[in-house]
């Protein structure tokens, strides 16, 4: 056997794999000899088939099979041993068909793979400008609006007739014609108008005073004219946004929701010291001012840890900008079709400036848990597991329960992708610990209620 690796361009080169019949004869014999042992055919004792007969009947896919066995293990042990730096995976650049092969296995078989070679490049720690290491205090204008927040989620829900400023609209939105008539068979769909995650009045101005069933003209620009926006805050879709941003439309009111905020006595401060899971001594009084003030504690390193991890999340972004490497994009691209039949040239074409920016990150990674020699303990993948789980139970508006995340952590453990995925995060996690401690940036005070805004 013989392998061969040729140049053909920046960072991409022909891989090529010449097996001898020598080198694969004797596997397919063995083979047939295998198979004729198990083989069951009329006119023969069970085991007594000749090879012959086998090799007549499946001896070209034997030939393959065994031909692909041989190529595959010679390409990687040929990779590991001349230390090659690959991105992706080999892809087969002359695609054989049967006729190519000799169910004999007397034929010499060339096979050659396109390889993209990954960029050679040391990583420099030394940016221009380190991001904002932030240190959150809690302020009293965000605890305000913290502690208001529970009296919303506690307080009483009623379904009134009749708009009021602050209520949560839900509607129909349908198509309409020059004449401000419904159009048979055009666009209608149902979505919620949430004051909450509205930012702009004049959205609910026009129902002041308005009653179910009654219609407005609706422009969905009004609401924003950022389409991801829209997608989070309306919860539609991608094809609904387009629909209701190139059609006339009016939004029709079926139901009105109206939260009455929840009065504050010691049935309500139990349920927010509860929620908190803020923790009270037996003869310690539950009041507003105890609860808000250990609700600042939590508040407070909740936050400190979101401007830790933000800081990681910028900070990443800097070494990506900080790198600017080359790649064999024609090759990724190729690739990227090969390994997702699904694809298009065009979501391949809009991805990847993204692909190619986390691919970055992931060789400066790769040469930073060389230089550091980090690694992940058993403890630490537990841990990340159990966050990731808890983040997810929350967002879905779940209460978390114990014995819940415990079942749901066993459940995940059972899948190897989700646990390498998991693994992945909490090495990433380690990378960047150690590079905040090798930064040690200096902290800016900044209040809570100024950093929710930032971006």
């Amino acid at each position: 056997m013989n392998i061969t690796l040729e140049e053909t361009g920046k960072l991409t080169a022909d891989l090529k794999v010449l097996v001898h019949a020598d080198d694969y004869k004797e596997q397919v014999k063995s083979e047939l000899k295998k198979q004729a042992k198990k083989a069951s055919i009329p006119g023969f004792r069970p085991g007594k088939v000749p090879v012959q007969v086998v090799r007549n009947m499946v001896g070209l896919s034997v030939v393959i099979d065994e031909l692909n066995k041989i190529v595959a293990e010679s390409v990687q042990k040929y990779i590991e041993e001349e230390n090659l730096d690959l991105l992706g995976d080999p892809l087969p650049k002359n695609l054989k068909t049967e006729a190519d092969y000799d169910p004999k296995a007397e034929k010499d078989m060339e096979f050659v793979f396109e390889v993209g070679m990954a960029p050679s490049f040391e990583v420099d720690l030394e940016l221009p400008k380190l991001p904002e290491m932030y240190q959150v205090e809690i302020d009293e204008k965000f605890l305000e609006k913290e502690f208001n927040l529970y009296q919303e989620h506690f307080g009483e829900t009623s379904t009134p007739e009749e708009f009021e400023k602050g209520d949560i609209v839900f509607g129909r939105a349908y198509e309409v014609d020059e004449n401000g008539e419904e159009l048979e068979g055009g666009f209608s769909q149902m979505f919620p108008l949430n004051p909450k995650r509205i930012e702009k009045d004049k959205v609910f101005k026009k129902f002041k005073g308005a009653k179910l069933e009654d219609s407005f003209d609706f422009n969905i620009k009004d609401v924003s004219k950022d389409k991801d926006e829209l997608k989070r805050i309306l919860f539609l879709e991608e094809d609904a946004i387009e629909a209701l941003l190139e059609k006339n439309v009016k939004y029709q009111i079926k139901r009105l929701n109206r939260v009455a905020p929840a009065e504050v006595n010691e049935e309500f401060l139990k349920k927010v010291a509860d929620n908190q899971k803020l923790e009270f001594g037996e003869e310690e009084e539950i009041t507003e001012d105890g609860v808000k003030a250990k609700m600042s504690e939590s508040l407070e390193k909740s936050l400190n840890d979101i401007a830790k991890t933000r800081f990681k999340n910028k900070l990443s972004e800097s070494l990506i900008e900080h790198h600017v490497l080359e790649y064999p994009d024609e090759f990724l691209k190729k690739w990227l079709k090969a390994t997702n039949k699904e694809s298009t040239e065009e979501s391949i074409e809009s991805e990847y400036p993204k692909f190619s920016k986390d691919l970055t990150y992931t060789l400066i990674e790769s040469q930073l848990i060389k230089k550091y020699d980090i690694k992940v303990e058993e403890d630490e993948v537990n841990e990340t597991l159990k966050n990731t789980l808890t983040q997810n139970i929350m967002q879905s508006g779940q209460p978390v329960d114990e014995n819940m995340l415990e079942s749901y952590m066993q459940y995940a453990k059972q899948d190897q992708n989700t646990m390498n995925r998991i693994f992945r995060t909490a090495l990433t996690n380690n990378v960047l610990n150690k590079l905040v401690d090798e930064f040690n940036p200096e902290l800016t005070l900044i209040k809570a209620s100024e950093f929710v805004e930032l971006k």
